[in-house]
């Protein structure tokens, strides 16, 4: 596994698992599996254009369906904005009684064609998990593209 993801096979869509050792890095590695699928994201990290850093805030009452909020507003946000992001810093997710909230904040550059791969047209509910064997977190990520 690359980088904390891997792709698998899909028959029309594109599929994923992000894992880490928390909750949070499980979800940088699931936004890193996003910007990977939208972009060469080390091509666009370099590129001389200005970084531009938008923060996303959610809540939900359970983890898999923060998760798709937070992707959705990813894609949602970086698509009005034609950005493509390359890094996401400052995860904070926490959780009380049912509702858990997320904030993390995204580092994007300006869509360039040649950086471009997929257009991922929304994050999929179907199959949409995520799950904890020992110490580590997985989550299984269907997109639409």
């Amino acid at each position: 596994m690359r980088s904390g993801f891997k792709f698998t096979d899909h028959t029309a869509d594109v599929e994923f698992i992000a894992q880490g050792s928390s909750i949070e890095d499980t979800f940088k590695n699931a936004f890193m599996a996003l910007f990977d699928t939208l972009s060469y994201t080390k091509k666009v990290a370099v590129q001389k254009s200005k970084t531009e850093k938008f923060m996303i805030r959610e809540k939900a009452q359970d983890l898999e369906r923060l998760l798709w909020y937070v992707l959705q507003d990813a894609v949602s946000i970086m698509d009005s904005k034609a950005l493509y992001g390359y890094k996401i810093n400052r995860i904070k997710i926490s959780g009380k009684g049912n509702l858990y909230h997320f904030s993390g904040e995204i580092s994007a550059k300006g869509q360039n064609r040649k950086n471009a791969k997929l257009d991922v047209k929304g994050v999929s509910l179907y199959n949409l998990k995520i799950s904890k064997k020992g110490s580590n977190f997985a989550a299984n990520v269907v997109m639409d593209v």
